[in-house]
Formats: structure tokens, C-alpha cells, sequence
């Protein structure tokens, strides 16, 4: 949201309060549109009325109610996520790099399963446990807070590359062949 959206986006939390018997302050307004500028308008005008149509309690919905409406609840996100990793072992394999849109998702397969060859060795039967342990991780990493900046899960041949010295041009090579004699026997140096 920008500057411009404050009248659309006051009229919507106005109307939630005045919905939930609540009375929402300038200072409280200002708090929730710092923490939902990151949104467009017209998804909090459409989280504001998935809101509507299935709260069950009469409070003022807090910041958190409309990110979930937005972007799902994490446990949901992480099973879909879990879903999409499965999908990239069968059609990328272990060998190859890979990235994620969601940085969760990398953070997940980095720190819970060792890294993107490790959980290609998945085996069929384990995938029920694998979609599971993969949803459980996401949802304690996505809640920690902190997520490491990865750019993407190396593959085998890029972790084999990066312990193999770069090529340093042309070496100099050094044979020392044994001497041989004439056929007809050592020849006597002349002065």
C-alpha cells in the first residue's frame, strides 16, 4: 500500500471496528497500516471480508487475522511447500541446484533434511514422515523469525565442483628420462 490507499484502507479497519464494537485510535490505525503496507489494498479489502465471513469471535481482528487471510495459515503453506519439494525431487534429482520461491522452504531443507542431495535420498515409502517432519520445520523455522538468505540449494556436481581447486592454467611438467647408450656401446668424449 502507499500514501494514496490511507482513506481506502482507514474506511475498511473503521468499519471492521465498528463491526466488532471496538473503538480503533489514530495511534492504532497507524500501527496496522506500518504493519500491512507490504499488502496491496484490494488484498486487505478481500482479507477484510474472508474475515467477516468466517470469524467467530466479536473482537477487533488484530494484523496476524489479515496476513493469514492473505497468505494462508503457516501450516497450510508448509504442507504445499512439502508437496513442491517432493515434485522437485522426482523431476530435478540430486544432482542438479535448485531454488525456491519461498525461503522458508530452502531454510527447511538446509537445516532439517542436510541439504538438497541429502533429501533427494528420500525413498518412496517415507514420503507420508518426509511431508510430515518437512511441515513441522517450516512452521518453527517460519516462526522464529529469523530466515537464512539463501540463493539456492547447491546439487551434487555444484558441491563437487566447489571442492575440486579451479583449473590454474598450464603447468609446467617435468620428466627426467634415464640416459641410453648408443646400440653400438658408449662412445669415448673426445677432446
Amino acid at each position: 500500500m502507499n500514501e494514496a490507499d490511507k482513506k481506502r484502507f482507514s474506511n475498511v479497519m473503521m468499519g471492521l471496528s465498528e463491526l466488532s464494537g471496538g473503538n480503533l485510535t489514530p495511534v492504532g490505525l497507524k500501527l496496522f497500516f506500518a504493519t500491512l503496507k507490504r499488502f496491496d489494498i484490494e488484498q486487505i479489502e478481500k482479507a477484510a471480508h474472508a474475515i467477516l465471513e468466517t470469524r467467530q469471535y466479536t473482537n477487533m481482528p488484530m494484523p496476524a487475522d489479515f496476513i493469514e487471510a492473505i497468505e494462508g495459515k503457516v501450516e497450510d503453506v508448509g504442507a504445499l511447500e512439502a508437496l513442491d519439494v517432493l515434485q522437485k525431487i522426482k523431476s530435478v534429482g540430486s544432482y542438479e541446484s535448485v531454488k525456491f520461491s519461498d525461503p522458508v522452504t530452502m531454510a527447511v531443507i538446509d537445516r532439517r533434511f542436510g541439504g538438497w542431495p541429502r533429501v533427494c535420498e528420500l525413498e518412496e515409502e517415507n514420503e507420508k514422515w518426509f511431508l510430515r517432519d518437512f511441515a513441522s520445520a517450516y512452521l518453527s523455522i517460519s516462526k522464529g523469525g529469523v530466515v537464512p538468505k539463501l540463493t539456492h540449494l547447491p546439487g551434487r556436481i555444484e558441491i563437487q565442483n566447489m571442492d575440486t581447486p579451479p583449473d590454474t592454467g598450464p603447468r609446467r611438467l617435468e620428466v627426467t628420462l634415464p640416459l641410453r647408450e648408443p646400440a653400438d656401446g658408449p662412445k669415448e668424449l673426445e677432446n
